[in-house]
């Protein structure tokens, strides 16, 4: 099916064998991305939960446009639901401003609540954000708390001081205070929690998003199968994921990747760990910063 407008562009569901235009629609809008065809296949085709919804903008058989929503195994209210997660709309610069972003997301959206998709939800940058609020109905549902935390001070204004005497001094001093001030989550102290890497979420991860998610009113679900797919299939090997466990029980997780660039930085992508377990929780978090500084993450 497609559906033609008053411009030069038509409207129309992906096709097998689209992907080629994509990337390249992807790398003129986008020039610093690297996708490949497997990172493709893994995100869109490979996802678990179901085949992506895509829906392009085409001139000829050139690919001008795209609106995606990746389907999503959500927990609400208790309830297994299957919704969206909205990500990589594009238009090419050429054919901005002529209303495509609304016409593609209207066809994903009428396309996939035929499919059972019940909810899409997504973190839009700033330029897009007006544009699912006014034209596409969307709402606030939270703020995203983002959290920094210096781990070397020396080397932060080392980057940006260059070879200042006042640099060691400065950062000795900053490090001291800030040593101080926040107090690191310690290793423990006894054998009874052990934290280990990993390569593979396995049947136990199950049952601890099981018993870890009974409160959660809202969240994607992350057992073992989005897990696995999420961080260990994902093309190139971009994670390292550590788990905790107490006489044999596993007890949490977390996900970390750093980034090289232009300073050394580390993420916490995701953690999870028995509710009230503090000791789960300063646990990885504690290898999460002694990796941190292996890596010479500042």
């Amino acid at each position: 099916m497609a559906t033609t407008t008053a411009r030069e562009w038509l409207v129309r569901q992906y096709q097998p064998g689209d992907e080629e235009g994509i990337r390249r629609l992807v790398k003129v809008v986008h020039p610093a991305r690297q996708d490949t065809v497997e990172y493709w296949e893994w995100q869109f085709k490979n996802n678990p939960a179901g085949f992506a919804e895509i829906w392009l903008a085409v001139v000829g058989e050139r690919v001008v446009g795209q609106y995606v929503i990746i389907p999503m195994r959500l927990k609400i209210g208790g309830r297994d639901v299957l919704g969206s997660l909205s990500l990589d709309t594009i238009t090419h610069p050429d054919y901005r401003r002529q209303g495509m972003f609304e016409v593609l997301a209207r066809h994903t959206y009428e396309s996939a609540a035929r499919r059972g998709l019940h909810i899409t939800f997504g973190v839009p940058n700033e330029l897009s954000y007006p544009g699912f609020v006014r034209k596409l109905e969307w709402f606030d549902i939270c703020q995203i708390a983002w959290m920094t935390r210096i781990l070397d001070f020396k080397d932060v204004l080392g980057r940006r001081f260059g070879n200042s005497p006042l640099v060691p001094v400065a950062g000795g001093v900053a490090n001291l205070l800030a040593g101080i001030r926040y107090r690191s989550p310690r290793l423990p102290s006894t054998p009874e929690t052990e934290v280990q890497g990993i390569e593979c979420f396995d049947e136990r991860f199950d049952k601890l998003w099981e018993e870890a998610s009974r409160n959660f009113k809202v969240a994607v679900i992350r057992d073992r199968e989005f897990l696995n797919w999420r961080y260990f299939e994902k093309p190139g090997k971009e994670y390292v994921a550590l788990e905790a466990t107490r006489r044999g029980k596993l007890v949490g997780y977390v996900v970390l990747k750093t980034i090289p660039a232009p300073v050394m930085r580390g993420f916490i992508l995701d953690m999870l760990t028995l509710p009230g377990d503090t000791q789960a929780a300063d646990a990885v978090l504690g290898h999460a910063l002694q990796h941190f500084h292996q890596e010479q993450v500042g």
